[in-house]
């Protein structure tokens, strides 16, 4: 058997009871109700084995299985994300066996099903998952010293730590996504205005072509034909952003509720 590379110490942890004893106490019985399990025969070798220490006031864990031994931090991001998997699978296995004792209506089943949920608990996740082999190991059965009862699963807490660090990265990408999404909406705002106004431009010509109005020169008209020409020009500027409004959606960050 193989030693995993941690020393709980009894005073910094709270140890599941059951029926007022130490959860450690039923271990034998948890392993049997474990080992019946049909759909994962390596269930109970899942929770490493309690070895107590009288003299050093603390327990170590064992593990029978055999291999190169890393904690879960000494992981890859891809071997992480497949031992969580792993892990996750466990502890649903755990659940249902849990429900499946719970369902007869006597003591000693009630008894079991609290153990067995019990053992789900840690005191930390990543200090607690150990990859032996291909195989997840966990320590069990205690919870932070004094800590209210809440989600202190060993899945549960492991979720809370990946959907943080998920957290962190979308916070990170998404700044340079809006202003990129803003640069874009920019440009082609620009583009669009440029846009209506040859098609405009060109409208209005055709429709001259098609009149075939004959051109009237007059000496003398230059200055009120150049400031007539001004003034149908910054018509057509007046028309086009009219039209870019009514036509473009306001560019908005992501999760901006504006």
């Amino acid at each position: 058997m193989q030693t995993l590379p941690i020393l709980t110490e009894r005073d910094s942890v709270d140890v599941q009871t059951i029926n007022s004893q130490p959860i450690f106490s039923y271990y034998n019985r948890l392993v049997t109700l474990l080992e019946r399990d049909t759909f994962d025969g390596g269930l109970s070798s899942f929770f490493a084995t309690p070895v107590i220490h009288l003299r050093l006031n603390g327990m170590s864990w064992a593990t029978q299985h055999s291999g190169p031994l890393r904690s879960f931090n000494e992981l890859s991001a891809a071997e992480k994300v497949a031992a969580a998997a792993q892990l996750r699978e466990k502890c649903r296995r755990v659940r249902a066996i849990a429900n499946k004792v719970g369902a007869s209506a006597t003591t000693a089943a009630m008894y079991g099903e609290q153990a067995l949920l019990g053992m789900l608990s840690t005191p930390n996740a990543l200090g607690s998952i150990f990859m032996v082999g291909e195989q997840v190991v966990a320590q069990w059965g205690c919870k932070p010293f004094g800590d209210a009862e809440g989600s202190l699963d060993l899945d549960v807490q492991l979720s809370k730590i990946f959907n943080g660090e998920a957290s962190v990265d979308r916070q990170a990408v998404e700044p340079s996504t809006a202003v990129a999404a803003t640069s874009t909406g920019s440009v082609f705002a620009r583009a669009w205005r440029w846009f209506v106004l040859t098609l405009l431009i060109g409208l209005s010509l055709a429709g001259g072509l098609y009149r075939q109005d004959p051109p009237q020169v007059q000496a003398g008209s230059s200055l009120a034909e150049e400031n007539q020409l001004r003034v149908q020009i910054a018509q057509l500027w007046n028309k086009i952003d009219a039209k870019a409004v009514s036509c473009l959606a306001p560019v908005k960050a992501p999760g901006s509720n504006e």
